[in-house]
């Protein structure tokens, strides 16, 4: 299940990240907007964070 990364709300269903489609939504929680590449370049960073520190 997808969740926001800001406030770990859970996405609304039928936002789940599918490959090749992009598809957005927004919290409704925090307000904030996200897609499948928001997404993505926020896991890579939370990886890079990590390991790193």
């Amino acid at each position: 299940m997808t969740t926001c990364p800001l406030c770990t709300t859970p996405a609304p269903p039928g936002t789940d990240a599918t490959p090749g489609v992009n598809t957005s939504w927004v919290c409704v929680r925090c307000g904030q907007r996200w897609d499948t590449v928001r997404l993505a370049t926020v896991t890579v960073y939370k990886r890079f964070m990590d390991t790193e520190y």
